[in-house]
């Protein structure tokens, strides 16, 4: 299996936007140029760019089923290490 490296996702200011609307968009267009990976690359390289063990970022994924940008997965990732335990 080739290895892929993961881009761990960059955090850029914004552009200046004028209007509320150009502002909404903003998140958007970066989003839309983020790289995407599959769940199993994700989980391949998770104790290098999300900081947790590969069974984490599976649990976590579980229910993904197309390739997602490396900050959809922080925040998966984020949203589960952080849920309730009952």
């Amino acid at each position: 299996m080739a290895k892929t490296k993961i881009k761990a996702a960059e955090t850029t200011a914004a552009p200046a936007a004028e209007t509320p609307a150009a502002v909404a968009e903003a998140p958007k267009e970066a989003a839309a140029r983020e790289d995407t990976y599959s769940v199993e690359e994700l989980k391949a390289a998770s104790k290098e760019v999300f900081k947790v063990p590969s069974e984490v970022t599976g649990a976590a994924l579980r229910n993904v089923k197309t390739p997602i940008s490396v900050s959809e997965a922080k925040a998966l990732i984020e949203a589960f290490m952080n849920k309730e335990v009952k």
